[in-house]
C-alpha cells in the first residue's frame, strides 16, 4: 500500500470514499500525565488508578476495558501533579519511551464511566477533537500504516523517545464515516476475542501437560509416580542420562548458508525442528559423521538449556552446536522426551550447566552426567510416550490455530489501514 494511498486495500461492503488525511494535531488535543513510576502505585486499593507506560507496552491491548483489566492504582500518600485530568472513553494513552522500536505503542481507553484513571509516567494522553468509532484510533495508531511514521523520528539509542514535537510531524487517516471506522474497530475487536480464546485453550492444555509432568514421573526423592498406567507396578530408577543416551553436538563454527541443500537447525528452531537455513551436502559430509535420524532427540544447550524434540523425519539433518543430539541405546524417545521436562531433571540440569555464563550453557559433556528418573519397564515407556506425545500433538494443534488468527490479523492490519 502506498503511503499516498486514499483507500485501504480492504474495506467493508457500500463503502468507496477516500479516507481523510489530517496532521496529528489537527486530530488531537494533548492532556497533562503524571510522573508516576512503580513505586507511586500498588496491586490492591486506591481511588484513582494510573495507567503506566510499561503496561501499555507490554500488556495492554490496542482497547483496554478499564473497568475489568487489571489496573495499577496510586498509593494514597502520593500527590498527584494532575490531580484533575482524569481520562475517557476515546482517550489515547501513548508510550513515549521504549528500549526498542515498540515505541510510541498506545492503547485506546474504553469503559471508564465512574473510574477516576490517570496517564503516569513516560506517556502522552491524547484527546480526539471529534467523535470516532470505539476502537478505531487504537487499532490504527498501532498499524504499521502509521507506526512506521515514527521510526524515523525516534530518539536515543539504549532507549528510545518520541516528543509531542515528533507527533506533529504525523498524519492520520480515517474514513470520514462513523459506520466504516465502527466496523473496522469491531473487525480487529472480534479477532482479538478470537485470539484472547485460543490463547487461554492453548494456556490451559500446557499447563494440564505440566501438572501431568509431575504426577506420571517420580517427585524427587520417590521411586514411583503418583499416577500410573494400570498394569505397572514395579519401582522406578536413578539413572544417569548417559546411561540412556550417547550424546553429540553439532558443528561449532557458523556455516555457509544455501538456498537449498541439507535443513541446518539451531536453538530456535526446538519447538518445529523445521528451519529456512540449509547448508550444502559436501559441508554435511564434511562436518557430520554422526547425525540426527528419525527416533533420536534434540534438546537445546545454550540459552534456554533443556528444550527437547523427538526428530521424526527421515531426512538427513545438520545441527549447531547450540544443540546436543540423544541417540537413544534402549529407551523410548517419546518417554525420554518428556523425562527430560520434568522439574528432577531441569533442576539437576541446571546444577551441572555453566551458571555464570552469558547465555546459559551446559558443556556437552555434562549432559550425560544429569540425573533422570526411568522406569525399566520398555512398555510402560511407550505408553506414557504416547500419552504425552499426543497431548503435545493437541498443543500443537491449538498453537498452529493460534499462529494462524495472529498471521490473519497482522495481514488484515496491513490491507485495512491506509
Amino acid at each position: 500500500m502506498s503511503k499516498d494511498s486514499k483507500k485501504p486495500a480492504i474495506r467493508f461492503k457500500g463503502f468507496t470514499d477516500d479516507w481523510e488525511q489530517r496532521k496529528f494535531d489537527d486530530v488531537f488535543n494533548y492532556l497533562a500525565h503524571n510522573s508516576l513510576s512503580r513505586d507511586d502505585l500498588n496491586d490492591n486499593e486506591g481511588s484513582i488508578k494510573n495507567i503506566h507506560y510499561g503496561d501499555v507496552l507490554i500488556k495492554f491491548g490496542n482497547v483496554i476495558d478499564t473497568k475489568h483489566e487489571y489496573i495499577p492504582y496510586v498509593n494514597d500518600n502520593v500527590k498527584l501533579e494532575n490531580k484533575s485530568c482524569f481520562l475517557q472513553d476515546g482517550d489515547v494513552v501513548i508510550a513515549d519511551a521504549a528500549e526498542d522500536s515498540t515505541v510510541g505503542k498506545c492503547t485506546e481507553i474504553s469503559e471508564s464511566s465512574d473510574q477516576k484513571i490517570v496517564s503516569g509516567l513516560h506517556t502522552i494522553p491524547c484527546r480526539p477533537k471529534n467523535k470516532f468509532a470505539k476502537g478505531f484510533l487504537g487499532y490504527y495508531l498501532n498499524s504499521n500504516a502509521y507506526h512506521d511514521q515514527l521510526l524515523p523520528l525516534m530518539q536515543g539509542t539504549k532507549v528510545s523517545s518520541i516528543s509531542k514535537t515528533s507527533l506533529k510531524e504525523t498524519t492520520i487517516k480515517f474514513p470520514s464515516s462513523i459506520e466504516e471506522q465502527k466496523k473496522v474497530g469491531a473487525c480487529f475487536h472480534e479477532l482479538d476475542n478470537l485470539i484472547t480464546l485460543h490463547q487461554r485453550k492453548l494456556d490451559k492444555l500446557k499447563n494440564i501437560k505440566k501438572a501431568l509432568l509431575e504426577k506420571m514421573f517420580p517427585r524427587n526423592g520417590e521411586n514411583i509416580p503418583e499416577v500410573r498406567f494400570k498394569g505397572f507396578s514395579d519401582d522406578w530408577e536413578q539413572r544417569k542420562l548417559g546411561d540412556l543416551a550417547n550424546v553429540y553436538d553439532g558443528v561449532h563454527q557458523t556455516p555457509d548458508y544455501k538456498e537449498n541443500g541439507i535443513m541446518f537447525l539451531s536453538v530456535e528452531n526446538i519447538t518445529t525442528l523445521t528451519s529456512n537455513k540449509y547448508i550444502s551436502n559436501e559441508d554435511f559430509e564434511k562436518y557430520y559423521k554422526i547425525f540426527p535420524e528419525k527416533g533420536d532427540v534434540l534438546m537445546t544447550r545454550i540459552g534456554d538449556i533443556g528444550t527437547p524434540n523427538v526428530v521424526e523425519s527421515s531426512e538427513k539433518i545438520a545441527y549447531y552446536v547450540s544443540l546436543a543430539l540423544l541417540k537413544l541405546k534402549n529407551t523410548d524417545p517419546y518417554f525420554l522426551n518428556n523425562a527430560i521436562q520434568t522439574s528432577l531433571f531441569q533442576d539437576d540440569l541446571k546444577k551441572h550447566s555453566l551458571t555464570t555464563a552469558i547465555p546459559m550453557k551446559i558443556n556437552k559433556d555434562e549432559i550425560g552426567k544429569v540425573n533422570i528418573v526411568v522406569t525399566p519397564n520398555r512398555e510402560e515407556q511407550k505408553k506414557i510416550g504416547q500419552f504425552f506425545k499426543s497431548l503435545d500433538n493437541l498443543i500443537t494443534l491449538h498453537q498452529r490455530k493460534l499462529d494462524k488468527l495472529k498471521n490473519i490479523k497482522k495481514a488484515l492490519l496491513e490491507k485495512m489501514f491506509v
